[in-house]
């Protein structure tokens, strides 16, 4: 037996909704996939770009740094290799002509922003130092660890006494550590001892400070 189409309860648009209904499904999850894709997407994106962005930094900051090492052992270089140097901290220790006539004093800490100053014995024991702008009589082993010590006054000498530096932590601070032998330089009028040279020590710490304006200077923000 057939129903006449018009029967109460028949309909032919069942099958269509059922359609509709599966079609509708299908483009919001089509919708939401890409939409989760999209999301993806950008993330790896500026994932992607903060990596490069870090990276140019970081070289940026690498040149930043390795050219402050390369101005502190310039500065180094004026101070050690000078016959005054020589006569005044190796052949003895005059705190007289160091600290009282600024020769290797204050200025340092005032100019450069060197916390610590040091003059080694042949020995590697404390002649004369200047701490955070003071004249302060103190073992560079208050700051560095004795291998720090020990590895920077060997480099020296593999190096023939010419300036090096290293960077090292101290106190959980970076900080740029440089050391060079005290000669007479290019002054003939005085003439050199034979046996080890005393070595001088600059320590500069890289403050938060520091940081943000070698940052700054190098085009990086908030170092």
């Amino acid at each position: 037996m057939t129903l006449p189409l018009n029967t109460p309860g028949f309909t032919d648009t069942e099958p269509s909704k059922g359609l509709i209904n599966k079609t509708f499904t299908y483009i919001v999850t089509l919708l939401i996939s890409i939409f989760i894709a999209a999301i993806i997407s950008l993330l790896i994106i500026k994932n992607n770009v903060n990596e490069i962005s870090d990276k140019h930094d970081e070289f940026l900051l690498r040149k930043a740094l390795d050219a402050r090492q390369e101005s502190m052992r310039s500065h180094l270089k004026d101070n050690a290799e000078w016959g005054d140097a020589y006569k005044h901290l190796h052949l003895n220790t005059d705190v007289h002509w160091a600290w009282d006539k600024q020769n290797l004093g204050k200025s340092l800490y005032d100019n450069f922003g060197y916390e610590g100053v040091f003059v080694l014995s042949p020995a590697g024991t404390t002649r004369y130092s200047v701490v955070d702008g003071k004249l302060k009589l103190q073992d560079p082993e208050r700051w560095l660890d004795k291998s720090t010590k020990d590895r920077l006054l060997h480099d020296v000498s593999i190096r023939n006494g010419l300036p090096v530096s290293m960077l090292v932590l101290i106190d959980s601070v970076p900080a740029i550590v440089s050391a060079e032998w005290i000669t007479t330089g290019d002054d003939t009028s005085v003439q050199p001892l034979p046996g080890k040279p005393s070595t001088m020590v600059f320590i500069d710490k890289l403050t938060a400070e520091k940081l943000l304006t070698i940052g700054q200077d190098a085009g990086i923000k908030n170092v």
